[in-house]
């Protein structure tokens, strides 16, 4: 039986520290330590973030659709093309209440969301945040029933 190890050499700077001075590595069994101490793990992953951020505006930059169009294709298999024909077909309002998207994101109205099935994943319509996540509370057609009733019996 071996002794436990107390002190580790980082792959980074080169020193020995303390065990301690290393974060816990999910990915290894038996509680195994990150290859890098705390200190160049934080910069490391600093410098990860700020090149990322670099990436991103130049992308946007390029295309300032990528981002929505992969979630579009991704979630819904749809495109910013298809996306539009709905909207155009709605007349740029909500499904339910036929009022524009009136949250704020980012300085500029949201867009208004995709809504769907969640047990066959089949696309609906495209509704307000508002209605979209009060649809998402009470998508049980008998339960709006009975709070449908509830609300008219105390009007």
């Amino acid at each position: 039986m071996g002794y436990p190890h107390v002190v580790k050499k980082c792959a980074d700077c080169c020193q020995v520290k303390p065990v301690a001075e290393f974060y816990a590595s999910k990915g290894r069994p038996g509680g195994g330590r990150d290859g890098f101490c705390k200190e160049c793990r934080r910069a490391r992953d600093r410098l990860r973030q700020a090149n990322r951020n670099k990436e991103v505006a130049a992308r946007l930059a390029k295309d300032p659709l990528y981002f929505r169009r992969k979630k579009l294709i991704r979630m819904y298999g749809i495109t910013v093309e298809d996306f539009d024909a709905m909207l155009a077909r709605q007349g740029g309002v909500c499904a339910i209440c036929q009022q524009p998207e009136s949250r704020v994101l980012y300085g500029q109205n949201a867009a208004l969301v995709v809504d769907h099935n969640h047990q066959t994943g089949k696309m609906r319509d495209l509704l307000c945040h508002r209605c979209n996540t009060a649809l998402g509370v009470v998508e049980d057609a008998e339960f709006l029933a009975k709070a449908l009733a509830y609300l008219e019996a105390h009007a």
